[in-house]
């Protein structure tokens, strides 16, 4: 390898470690995906009030909650900045591998709301206060419906709403070429103006700011030649306390999180390569090849789930509901785990369209 001045961008490979790591901190930013959209469906859609109801989202929200869509961005700059960029092969391959996915499932969800919405049974569940049912949108909740573009005071999602992640990763991945060219020459100058975007600037019209941020912190890592395998240096006596505090203050002042998330996101790096030198780490680097699938389907299965359950349990109670967040997380996280793996062993073609070809 050149000295370090010229070996920017060129981490061209990864070693076995670093890729199962890698594999198994989106299994685990996925899971924390999951337990955050659980929680969230069981405060707003069942009512879930008072102690239990905040803990849980405490606990949701600040327990890498808020770091694992980060990190997936993270990742995604790491692995995308690691050699020579080809501008137009590279956003020819986004598309085949974000942009299609996320026609794909968000139509797909679409379509079934619409089925479900001219049903008596379930319409009332489907149409939300917050939109018209698919039959009634004009164009311009069409175009919002896919894109979500985020407006001045509002902030709009795909209808799929954890498509965003795709959204904005397919549309930072084709500004690539500039960013490869700002890393390379001035990457610190680079991070501190993305940096100071996510401060005073949560959305971006078209992306997140976070996304940029840690998208670019990805690149920048690489082009410090220095792996993620040097996370493991920091001890946990220094992180967690680290990211307790943090994210305990964000409880209080909200712009602690400006800290705290990328607390969280080390955090998951240093989990992803300590559970890489387990005895079932292969297991684990294995599942996290699901992870994409995962992150696609949770939603659905979290919407039908919780749908059922709100029609045979209407009335429950509030330790119930706090049952409920917990069942939610692991049910759907081991469910779509096992359907992806299923399609994997028995349908790798409906598997591949469905994921872009992972």
């Amino acid at each position: 390898m050149r000295a370090r001045k010229n070996s920017s961008m060129m981490i061209n490979s990864i070693d076995l470690e670093t890729s199962r790591a890698l594999n198994i901190m989106r299994l685990l930013a996925v899971f924390a995906v999951v337990m955050l959209h659980a929680q969230q469906n069981v405060d707003v859609h069942a009512g879930w009030q008072g102690a239990l109801a905040g803990g849980s989202e405490a606990f949701a929200k600040f327990s890498l909650g808020w770091s694992c869509v980060p990190l997936l961005f993270l990742v995604s700059g790491y692995l995308q900045f690691r050699k020579p960029l080809d501008a137009w092969s590279n956003i020819r391959k986004k598309i085949n591998g974000l942009l299609m996915p996320f026609l794909i499932w968000n139509t797909l969800w679409i379509g079934i709301v619409a089925l479900l919405q001219r049903t008596q049974l379930f319409a009332s569940v489907a149409t939300t206060s917050i939109q018209p049912t698919v039959a009634q949108w004009n164009l311009v909740d069409w175009i919002h419906m896919y894109a979500g573009l985020y407006l001045p005071g509002q902030a709009y999602y795909p209808f799929d709403y954890q498509l965003w992640f795709l959204r904005d990763l397919f549309v930072i991945s084709c500004f690539a070429a500039p960013l490869f060219w700002c890393i390379r020459r001035f990457p610190m100058m680079t991070l501190a103006a993305c940096a100071a975007l996510y401060a005073l600037f949560p959305s971006l019209y078209v992306i997140k700011s976070e996304t940029l941020l840690f998208f670019v912190l990805g690149g920048v890592w690489v082009n410090s030649g220095i792996g993620l395998r040097e996370v493991n240096r920091a001890p946990y006596w220094m992180l967690l306390p680290l990211w307790v505090v943090t994210s305990v203050t964000c409880q209080f002042v909200p712009c602690a999180s400006l800290v705290a998330v990328p607390m969280g996101v080390l955090v998951l790096v240093r989990f992803g390569f300590s559970l890489a030198h387990t005895r079932h780490a292969n297991t684990f680097g294995r599942l996290g090849y699901l992870s994409f699938f995962v992150y696609l389907a949770h939603e659905y299965t979290l919407s039908i789930l919780e749908t059922v359950v709100n029609y045979a349990m209407p009335n429950v109670g509030q330790l119930v509901l706090a049952v409920e967040f917990i069942c939610y997380t692991i049910l759907i996280f081991a469910f779509c785990l096992s359907v992806g793996w299923l399609l994997r062993r028995y349908c790798p073609k409906v598997l591949s369209l469905l994921t872009g070809g992972r």
